[in-house]
């Protein structure tokens, strides 16, 4: 099966070499979130991009039915539609969070930056990447990893493990750090952020702690016991806590 999937993958490589015939546009950068939302580390280049976007021409692959007011003034297309293709074959540049479909033929002159969706390197990738057992598999997974030109590293520790988990090979890792992590480093921001999280709330003067699980197929399973959890909190700090889930 795999092995047929290579074949389709290729075919479609060749198909798409028929937008050649346009120019990579030098201004124009393509987001392409894994949700096909307007979240993650794409959102924060954007924030700051947005700033000079009089001198790019910004797209954003979203998914279907979603809308965002935040980038209503942008090109938006929607996942393997004639504009999508269009786009992502005359963008000089691609910026993504999680990979880019191995289906997708990267032109010459195009930079493909890999931000990733999580920062530290408490996630081990290999049996996705390098240990697929299916070798047809790994094969397309493999080619899609190595067509990337730039990966955003949040430490040495996560350069290490990723470039040991996938075997990546042709890109340069950038230790920028995550740049959804920016807003702990603005005061005005952070304080802003805090200011509006405890009235919408109407939290007084308790702190918050936050958990927030990540969701599988299974979704959101309650594995703490958070009346201890706050009992601790509270006899550790001194002060009164109220504990937000994400769920």
């Amino acid at each position: 099966m795999e092995f047929v999937k290579n074949i389709v993958c290729e075919i479609l490589k060749q198909l798409q070499r028929l937008f050649f015939l346009f120019p990579v546009n030098n201004r124009k950068i393509l987001f392409f979130p894994y949700n096909g939302t307007y979240y993650c580390n794409l959102k924060y280049i954007y924030e700051n991009i947005n700033y000079i976007k009089d001198k790019y021409d910004v797209v954003w692959v979203i998914r279907d039915n979603y809308s965002d007011d935040r980038i209503t003034d942008v090109i938006t297309c929607r996942p393997n539609s004639l504009k999508f293709w269009w786009h992502i074959l005359t963008s000089r540049c691609v910026i993504f969070n999680n990979g880019i479909k191995s289906y997708v033929y990267k032109r010459k002159s195009q930079k493909y930056i890999e931000t990733w969706h999580g920062g530290g390197a408490y996630k081990k990738t290999s049996q996705i990447f390098k240990n697929t057992e299916d070798i047809y598999l790994r094969k397309r997974r493999m080619n899609a990893i190595n067509s990337i030109d730039y990966v955003i590293s949040s430490s040495k520790a996560f350069t290490k493990v990723f470039k040991e988990d996938t075997d990546i090979q042709n890109a340069k890792f950038c230790p920028f750090g995550m740049p959804r992590n920016d807003m702990f480093f603005d005061d005005n921001r952070r304080e802003l952020i805090k200011n509006n999280v405890k009235k919408y709330y109407n939290v007084n003067s308790e702190k918050i702690v936050l958990y927030a699980p990540t969701f599988r197929d299974n979704g959101f399973e309650n594995d703490l016991d958070f009346e201890r959890l706050l009992s601790v909190l509270e006899d550790r700090y001194g002060s009164k806590f109220v504990l937000f889930v994400r769920c």
